[in-house]
């Protein structure tokens, strides 16, 4: 339907012999290796590209960048890798301003067929992020996979609200609530957590952003030929594009910016740093593991990161716009991962220490 692709530009291979391809190698690897354990992690992340108009791509899209650089075309990438050695055994590209809901829906499916099929693994479960919590999604997964997340705090302000020194639980750095509640469909056990290290990192990263925002205002402001008589359209565009907006306010007096906290809405945002909620669709799970098995999905998030590496798999910038190019390097891109945890896993079990990123 888009004139400007052309039939020349479709050619290539089709997209299911990589999904064969790839289905065929995790078989391979779990008969020969038994790497697969019963805990898999999925995410979703995305890569900018050099692309100008006019696109000859469907897959690359405007999105809000990963890396920060949102003037630029973008690709979607979901990856799902086993939590013991972080090797992928699915992978799909998707166009990157596609909600991260839609993607995992139409990924789930085959997620399971993957796990329950090819690696033949029954009990499994499967870490995924808030970005993908979806009442039809649940809907999918449930009676088939147990999974575990997170969920917005500020969507359940009534375990929020609740004092620290009303925490029952601790394990390991966290202090911890626990309650069970029918969320999207599903009675689930959920757990807030609060770590101080946390608390530290938000808080910091909280000032640093409004102080930013008020530096911001104030080089605008003088760039001014003119002493603005009032606060000038373009400082109330800054604030009203800003996500901190509504933390602070801006007045003119004598000709100057004069900023003032607003102090209701900033009590509320520092009641939420330091804390996670996690839920585990099963209400039985023991708490440690939810917190244990949400955060190893550091994991995946490693393997995105290697994937990003310049200096290793080097997915970004890539070098080429049409899609079943695009679909290739996706593939090559993620087989080079696949071989770099088969790497540290065989370096491991020989006692040889050495890392994929050195």
């Amino acid at each position: 339907k888009n004139p400007e692709i052309t039939e020349e530009l479709k050619t290539g291979i089709d997209d299911e012999i990589f999904i064969k391809i790839e289905k065929e190698l995790v078989r391979n690897i779990q008969n020969k290796y038994e790497l697969f354990s019963d805990v898999f992690l999925y995410d979703t992340t995305n890569f900018f590209t050099f692309f100008k108009e006019p696109l000859r791509s469907f897959i690359a899209k405007s999105a809000k960048s990963k890396a920060g650089r949102n003037n630029l075309k973008h690709t979607g990438l979901a990856l799902c890798v086993d939590k013991q050695w972080g090797v992928p055994l699915f992978h799909s590209l998707y166009r990157a301003n596609s909600h991260d809901t839609k993607t995992f829906n139409k990924a789930i499916e085959d997620l399971i067929h993957i796990i329950k099929d090819v690696i033949k693994v029954e009990n499994m479960m499967l870490v995924i992020d808030k970005g993908n919590n979806s009442k039809d999604n649940f809907e999918k997964l449930m009676d088939k996979i147990q999974w575990i997340g997170s969920l917005k705090v500020s969507d359940h302000q009534e375990l929020s609200d609740i004092e620290l020194k009303d925490y029952t639980g601790r394990y390991k750095e966290y202090k911890y609530i626990t309650s069970k509640k029918h969320v999207m469909g599903v009675d689930m056990k959920l757990v807030l957590t609060y770590n101080d290290k946390l608390y530290r990192k938000q808080e910091n990263s909280f000032n640093t952003n409004i102080e930013k925002l008020k530096n911001k205002i104030n080089i605008k402001w003088s760039e001014y030929k003119r002493t603005p008589k009032r606060v000038p359209k373009g400082i109330k565009n800054i604030l009203s594009e800003s996500h901190y907006k509504k933390y602070i306010s801006v007045r003119c007096r004598k000709g100057k910016p004069v900023f003032s906290d607003t102090a209701e809405e900033i009590d509320k945002k520092r009641k939420k740093f330091g804390k996670t909620l996690l839920f585990a669709s099963n209400d039985t799970k023991r708490t440690c593991d939810i917190i244990d098995l949400y955060h190893s999905k550091d994991k995946v998030e490693d393997g995105i990161k290697l994937l990003k590496d310049p200096h290793l798999i080097s997915w970004q910038p890539m070098r080429h716009w049409t899609d079943t190019k695009i679909r290739a390097f996706a593939f090559c891109s993620v087989m080079a991962l696949m071989i770099l945890r088969i790497m540290e896993y065989k370096a491991t079990i020989n006692d040889i220490d050495r890392k994929s990123t050195r």
